[in-house]
């Protein structure tokens, strides 16, 4: 068996391969490539698994805050930013002219922090990120009703480059989901419990399954499988058709977003970091803490044999991915409740309160801090890129780089 790697960005279309040894090289052999809608470090965790092992972290310490970004000076923002292109997308809450607070999708130069352009989407409010696809970005909002007092949301695909809108879906309840986009689908879950996958190139319904319980965290793909959290229960769906191929019950009150690793799905409870078997659902190990608390929306990490997170209280924990015994523990010394999902990139763990920090993935022990202008903060993941951090900090977008 060969395992060749396709640079992120190659899509669509055939390529040769051939095999080296020493000085002897192979015929040539064609392979076509799928047309994909999404690649590895355009989507909120990094990649498809939702990982949130990031390339090319910086590599020494300390850092200094490059630039920071407020959404019209009066804003804030609400989600963790996605990087294509040298451009960073994220969604937050700024200014519609007239003093009136708007939900926004906000594209920015990476390396500047400068405002390529905004859109607001349908005057509403924005959870999580968005997802880049083929020169399209998908992003979801929710939006409140007054005359029904209700919640409805929609999903936008906006031109990368300008801003403007290819195409929109309403959905007749919150997404809190941040977009999943792989071989032309657009897939997320709403409150409701319904699991959509959209055309991403139209946005028509290709299918959707209802799982009768809430929907509050984003999907991760593997072997063309969908996982997902519905409130206590973690599925399973086959990606091209939507049906079933396992469910299994993972806690009360999960709003987390699973993490996918060799042939695993990690799901953090709040009073638990579970791995379960991608092929149907078997509970392989689980470490449960005493402090911990129904309603976590932190999510795992996981890279070179570790799972990172959040569970209990004040804790994060570094745990081996195959056996789930504890490797190290570190104390926040923030009542965190299981809310933070970290973000490791060249042996170092990022977390973010109100402050932000730096772990040594092997031990855990402090590298280096950020401490924050005020104890404002959000439970956004850090986004890693080109030996630079992007993160939101004090309620707004911060870069930190050597």
């Amino acid at each position: 068996q060969i395992k060749v790697y396709v640079p992120s960005g190659v899509s669509g279309g055939t390529v040769q391969i051939t095999v080296a040894v020493a000085a002897v090289t192979s015929n040539a052999k064609n392979f076509n490539l799928p047309t994909l809608a999404s690649s590895d470090g355009t989507m909120w965790r990094y990649d498809l698994g939702r990982s949130g092992n990031y390339p090319n972290g910086p590599t020494t310490f300390p850092l200094n805050l490059k630039w920071s970004f407020i959404p019209d000076a009066i804003g804030w923002i609400d989600s963790s930013p996605v990087i294509a292109n040298s451009t960073i997308y994220l969604t937050g809450v700024g200014n519609d002219g007239t003093g009136k607070n708007i939900g926004k999708l906000f594209a920015l130069d990476a390396n500047t922090g400068s405002l390529k352009w905004s859109y607001v989407t349908n005057n509403g409010y924005n959870k999580n990120g968005p997802a880049v696809a083929n020169n399209i970005v998908y992003v979801a909002s929710s939006y409140y009703i007054p005359a029904t007092t209700t919640y409805a949301g929609k999903i936008y695909a906006l031109d990368a480059n300008t801003g403007a809108l290819k195409w929109s879906y309403d959905i007749t309840n919150e997404i809190d989901a941040s977009p999943l986009v792989v071989n032309g689908i657009v897939y997320f879950g709403v409150r409701n419990g319904i699991f959509y996958a959209l055309d991403a190139v139209n946005g028509s319904l290709k299918w959707s399954y209802n799982c009768g319980l809430g929907i509050l965290g984003s999907a991760a793909f593997s072997n063309n499988t969908l996982y997902f959290v519905g409130m206590s229960s973690l599925f399973a769906l086959d990606a091209s058709t939507g049906a079933l191929k396992w469910k299994t019950v993972a806690g009360p009150f999960v709003y987390s977003t699973p993490a996918v690793y060799n042939n695993t799905v990690f799901v953090n409870t709040g009073f638990s970091i579970s791995a379960y078997d991608t092929a149907n659902g078997t509970l392989r190990w689980k470490y449960s803490v005493t402090d911990g608390r129904a309603g976590a929306w932190g999510s795992p990490s996981v890279a070179n044999g570790v799972v990172y997170t959040s569970i209990g209280d004040y804790n994060i924990y570094a745990i081996d991915a195959v056996s789930g015994s504890l490797k190290w523990v570190y104390n926040t010394a923030y009542q965190i409740s299981g809310y933070i999902s970290p973000s490791v990139s060249n042996n170092t763990v990022y977390f973010t309160h109100s402050d932000l920090f730096a772990l040594d993935a092997a031990n855990g022990s402090l590298k280096w801090s950020y401490v924050a202008p005020s104890a404002y903060g959000w439970y956004t993941s850090p986004t890693i890129a080109n030996g630079k951090i992007y993160v939101t900090v004090d309620s707004k977008l911060n870069c930190f780089g050597p």
